[in-house]
């Protein structure tokens, strides 16, 4: 996202925010579809510690909502879990006084509702509904997507989906623990379901990046982008070893 090329000042960073999650072009599905790297988090989360003093400055809350949605889904992905897990964001927003509690979850609401990011049909204007939201965008963190094509090859297998969804909850590091924990035992099992879905589609149906984009409209584009380029390289191999083997 260029965040380091030049120093910005928070307000900055909040209307660059904005033009990046709005814009159409790009084709995110899901906040973490935003290319920020962890250099780029780091230097976010840094300017938007300062917002923290502003707890119960409504004012200041509103100018830099993206700046906060943002800083939260990608402290999922890039942070230390021990200061982002469920617990105790739920505990921080609950000690809040109820009407800025309230305030705070309508802002953050609103700033999905109002850049046309997706909701996924939950009702974000609670404070459940809006923690599972957080953890649907956070999504599947890139570092683990080599790994994840893995089991979903190896899942291929399986007759009894159980055996994998359990590999798939235990098998992808204590992150994805905590990024699941802010969901509902249902949202997470259609993820699972459908990223399944999205590997046969690639793996074994053959189907393109653009043709899976068209299918799976809510689908994160990176899951998408990787699982294509990950089964390029698998048909790639194998179609090397059959030339050697010949």
């Amino acid at each position: 996202m260029n965040l380091l090329q030049t120093p910005l000042t928070l307000l900055e960073i909040e209307h660059l925010l904005e033009k990046e999650l709005m814009d159409e072009k790009k084709g995110l599905r899901i906040v973490s579809d935003l290319n920020l790297t962890y250099e780029e988090y780091c230097f976010l989360s840094l300017k938007a510690k300062g917002l923290q003093r502003y707890d119960s400055d409504l004012i200041m809350l509103e100018k830099y909502r993206a700046v906060i949605l943002v800083s939260w889904v990608f402290s999922l992905r890039y942070g230390n879990m021990e200061k982002v897990n469920y617990s105790k964001m739920c505990n921080k927003i609950n000690n809040l006084q109820q009407h800025i509690m309230r305030k705070t979850i309508n802002l953050i609401a609103e700033t999905f509702d109002e850049n046309g990011i997706n909701t996924y049909g939950k009702d974000i204007y609670t404070l459940e509904g809006l923690f599972s939201l957080i953890g649907i965008h956070a999504g599947i963190p890139e570092k683990l997507h080599n790994k994840l094509f893995g089991l979903l090859d190896e899942s291929l297998k399986y007759q009894d989906m159980t055996v994998f969804e359990e590999k798939f909850k235990s098998d992808l590091e204590p992150r994805m623990t905590e990024i699941f924990e802010y969901m509902d035992e249902e949202t997470v099992g259609k993820i699972i379901h459908e990223t399944r879905d999205i590997f046969i589609d690639c793996r074994v149906n053959n189907l393109a990046l653009e043709e899976l984009m068209e299918k799976y409209t809510s689908a994160s584009k990176k899951i998408l982008e990787n699982c294509v380029h990950w089964c390029e390289e698998m048909k790639y191999y194998q179609d090397q070893k059959q030339v050697v083997f010949k």
